[in-house]
């Protein structure tokens, strides 16, 4: 099993709330598909993940989600774990990395302005600096640098 950690940082322009969900995507190889880079959706309070393309279940799982905020900055660890086995890619030819290449964290940001809720998320392979606004006009957050933030664990035997 391998282990990672992902963290987002929320700095809120104006205050508000942010509501982090139980899921993450993460980008992974499946030796099910036998393909690196899939989309692997990970849910709280399940032993066993989803591959997005394949729609088949892969180990791996949530194993934690800590959330603090202080003030205006709100921020979320998710530590996961999922299996890893080496592998050739089938259609490009190289070998799997466990390494995760990309993760996605959706979630929603109470507007202090206005009071709406309005979705939104992150994930580490999109363009910054960018700005999330309210329909309302009010500047929600900024993000300038890359989230969620991946750092690999200890793996633990299995």
């Amino acid at each position: 099993m391998k282990r990672a950690k992902l963290s987002v940082v929320v700095r809120l322009e104006h205050g508000g709330d942010v509501d982090f969900p139980d899921k993450v995507e993460i980008s992974i190889p499946c030796f099910i598909c036998v393909r690196t880079d899939r989309t692997v959706i990970l849910n709280l309070g399940q032993d066993e993940g989803i591959c997005a393309k394949q729609k088949h279940s892969i180990r791996g799982r949530l194993l934690e989600k800590k959330i603090e905020q202080n003030g205006g900055i709100a921020s979320v660890t998710y530590r996961l774990e999922y299996v890893f086995k080496p592998f050739i890619d089938l259609k490009y030819g190289h070998p799997a990395s466990p390494l995760p290449t990309w993760a996605r964290v959706e979630f929603k940001v109470r507007c202090s302005k206005c009071g709406l809720v309005v979705e939104s998320g992150t994930q580490s392979n999109i363009s910054r600096p960018w700005e999330k606004r309210c329909p309302c006009g009010s500047t929600l957050f900024k993000e300038t640098e890359e989230m969620p933030r991946i750092e690999m664990e200890e793996s633990e035997a299995r």
